[in-house]
């Protein structure tokens, strides 16, 4: 069972993507929107999920103006956001 794990705050707002890596299995994916992209911005989060299956909001990013600094990352739209919720078995908001 693949398991969509969906982050909207940032590791300094709430403890939600620590607590999803403690759980996430390697077919999982690791989605972080909102605020939670910014932990893209530090290396320890960066190595933390480095061998896992990671996207961001595309919209979310581009929104706190950090597209050059999280080029690298695999970047999703609305469409493949409903895309990926179907995928997977369940979607776990944190």
């Amino acid at each position: 069972m693949k398991i969509l794990h969906h982050i909207t705050s940032s590791p300094t707002e709430s403890n939600a993507l620590a607590c999803a890596l403690r759980f996430i299995k390697p077919d999982d994916t690791l989605l972080l929107a909102g605020n939670a992209v910014a932990a893209m911005l530090h290396p320890a989060w960066r190595d933390a999920v480095s061998n896992l299956h990671l996207c961001l909001m595309k919209t979310d990013v581009e929104a706190r103006g950090l597209n050059s600094q999280l080029a690298t990352f695999r970047q999703i739209d609305y469409p493949e956001f409903v895309a990926q919720t179907l995928t997977h078995s369940k979607v776990i908001t944190w």
